[in-house]
């Protein structure tokens, strides 16, 4: 009679056998079972053994009840972060005008009181010293008000790591005869009810020639509420001459 083939497992860190076929039925094996017998050069897991895989038990997979969440991507700055920033001071083209209607007026005053006085030759010396001063005038408009010649646009957007302001603007200079530099503008950092979170200064040092424009870009460190800008030139130095 032939001798029916004897098993030799491993379970908890200890070698157990030899086991037959049904003895193995009711400890219950599995697939990572070890287990040797006699015929194999070294141990295996029972379910690479033919004649055990009918009575292995199955193993469902591990039970877990965590949600994997879906991979994080950063979402993109809304478009309201590249707006074109508009200077505060939007009455400036209405004040400039109001400024040299006065002019206007002053000089077409000044002939008047001359003719009334009886200049004998009143059109011809006021003529010449109106042009004369004309220059001066103009000069001298330019270079006590800096606010009414220089304006400023540009757009900002944040950074990659949304850590800052990134501001691109220009500054246009529409002086007649007026160099200027030292610029000075503010920046308002507002939330979405236009309240001002922060406000930083900043001085462009450049110099802007009549009838010319000059870009600027400034980095500036973001508050995490601030959704837009405010900016303006508060202040600037005159020159005559380069």
């Amino acid at each position: 009679m032939m001798e029916s083939k004897k098993y030799f497992i491993y379970i908890g860190n200890k070698e157990e056998g030899p086991f037959e076929i049904d003895e193995l039925k009711k400890i219950g094996l599995t697939n990572s079972t070890p287990i040797w017998h006699v015929g194999l050069s070294t141990w295996t897991t029972a379910d690479q053994i033919e004649e055990l895989k009918a009575i292995l038990l199955i193993q469902p997979p591990p039970f877990s009840t965590a949600v994997t969440p879906p991979p994080y991507e950063s979402k993109k700055e809304e478009a309201s972060f590249s707006n074109t920033i508009h200077a505060k001071s939007e009455k400036k083209i209405k004040t400039r005008i109001i400024i040299v209607v006065a002019i206007i007026a002053a000089m077409i005053l000044t002939v008047l009181f001359y003719f009334q006085r009886g200049n004998q030759k009143p059109a011809p010396s006021i003529a010449s010293n109106v042009t004369a001063e004309q220059p001066n005038s103009i000069r001298a408009i330019e270079e006590t008000t800096p606010l009414l010649y220089l304006n400023l646009k540009g757009k900002f957007q944040p950074s990659i790591n949304n850590e800052n302001f990134i501001i691109n603007g220009e500054i246009k200079n529409s002086a007649t005869i007026t160099y200027y530099k030292d610029i000075k503008i503010v920046i308002e950092q507002l939330s979405n009810t236009n309240t001002i979170l922060e406000k930083a200064e900043y001085t462009l040092d450049e110099i802007i020639k009549p009838n010319s424009s000059k870009s600027f870009y400034i980095k500036l460190k973001r508050n995490r509420r601030s959704k837009n800008l405010s900016c303006d030139i508060i202040n600037a130095t005159a020159l005559r001459e380069l």
